[in-house]
């Protein structure tokens, strides 16, 4: 495969691993791969390096939705607070919410640890994450082969 064509389907993999809609068999079978071969891929120390920048993004993508549910649990805490004893809402809608809330304010997402032996030396740059999404030489903001 030619470096432009392999760097689009390596692209294209990445956007379904990404996607999460196949299980491996499918996804293997999607790209023209068996299951070890897509195995073999993964075990490439650049590809599980751009995998695991991305699970990084995810990981802070995740934490940043959770602080802001957390400020609406709050504010529905605080509303709850002055709604008791009022018409129209059920101590059991009141206590459910408030049970949905606390659970709310409880979680603590952490990441997964990395694999011994594989430590943040090795975690991928920007300009490396870009050259997988967007194709070799992507400029930030839209440049060549880059993102619009």
């Amino acid at each position: 495969m030619e470096g432009r064509e392999r760097d689009s389907a390596e692209r294209e993999l990445v956007g379904d691993i990404l996607a999460a809609r196949h299980d491996l068999i499918a996804l293997a079978e999607r790209h023209g791969m068996s299951v070890a071969e897509l195995a073999d891929w993964i075990g490439k120390t650049e590809h599980r390096r751009v995998i695991r920048g991305l699970c990084e993004i995810a990981d802070a993508q995740a934490q940043v939705l959770l602080c802001r549910y957390r400020q609406m649990a709050v504010a529905q805490l605080a509303k709850l607070a002055t709604q008791e004893g009022e018409a129209g809402v059920s101590a059991a809608a009141l206590e459910v919410t408030r049970r949905a809330c606390m659970d709310m304010l409880k979680i603590d997402l952490r990441r997964g640890d990395l694999p011994a032996g594989e430590g943040s030396g090795d975690a991928p740059d920007g300009a490396s994450l870009r050259d997988m999404l967007y194709g070799r030489g992507a400029k930030p903001g839209g440049g060549e082969g880059g993102p619009a």
